[in-house]
């Protein structure tokens, strides 16, 4: 069965937003956050780093 998609709707906003986009040359990019105890990370290395940190204080308080 083939799957169903719904179509999306374009809002007025949504053509503003474009339209502004274009007449700056502006782009849009995602960006990735990591989140590690209710903090965003710019990259991996660095909620990783925390992580660590956090699991050597609960070890050292055992």
């Amino acid at each position: 069965m083939a799957a169903q998609h719904s179509p999306v709707q374009t809002t007025s906003k949504d053509v503003k937003k474009r339209d502004l986009l274009r007449q700056y040359g502006i782009i849009c990019v995602s960006v990735e956050y990591f989140q590690y105890g209710g903090f965003r990370y710019p990259n991996l290395e660095e909620a990783v780093s925390q992580a660590k940190r956090d699991q050597y204080a609960h070890e050292s308080d055992i």
